[in-house]
């Protein structure tokens, strides 16, 4: 019997207190107001339920979500380009795959899969060096909190 598939995703990332303090998320909405802030964390939450750690966009894509966020398609685009342009989402990635994702995205995805066994990652869209990916799939860090589960 095969076992459960293997889950890329996170239920769940951590989100930093002081993150409407980064010079970068304030411009960000200085340019677009707290629709840029909320569209921001809206495709981390997208970002780390599927992928994990990437988020593949084309124009077919990016018109889905910007009906399914209500709002016009040249604000939703100009968010991201905000985004990328202040380094939020990674540029060269952006240019060469059109993929978001950044080093932040990827390190608090790598904290988040601390307990599994292996993680895959696609090389292309990976900033980190492999010694990240192998620093968090040692298997003697599986249950290394485990007596903080019930906590």
């Amino acid at each position: 019997m095969a076992g459960a598939p293997h889950k890329k995703g996170l239920s769940y990332f951590s989100h930093d207190t002081n993150l409407s303090l980064d010079p970068k998320i304030e411009f960000l909405e200085a340019e677009t107001g707290l629709q840029g802030y909320a569209i921001y964390l809206k495709l981390l939450e997208i970002i780390y339920r599927n992928e994990g750690y990437y988020l593949k966009t084309d124009e077919r894509s990016k018109k889905l979500l910007a009906k399914k966020f209500n709002l016009e398609y040249d604000l939703f685009n100009n968010i991201i380009n905000i985004c990328i342009r202040e380094n939020l989402f990674n540029q060269n990635i952006y240019n060469k795959y059109n993929v978001l994702t950044s080093t932040g995205v990827q390190k608090r995805y790598l904290r988040g899969c601390d307990r599994r066994n292996s993680i895959n990652v696609i090389k292309e869209f990976f900033l980190l060096d492999n010694n990240s990916i192998n620093d968090n799939t040692n298997s003697n860090n599986v249950n290394i909190i485990s007596i903080n589960d019930s906590i």
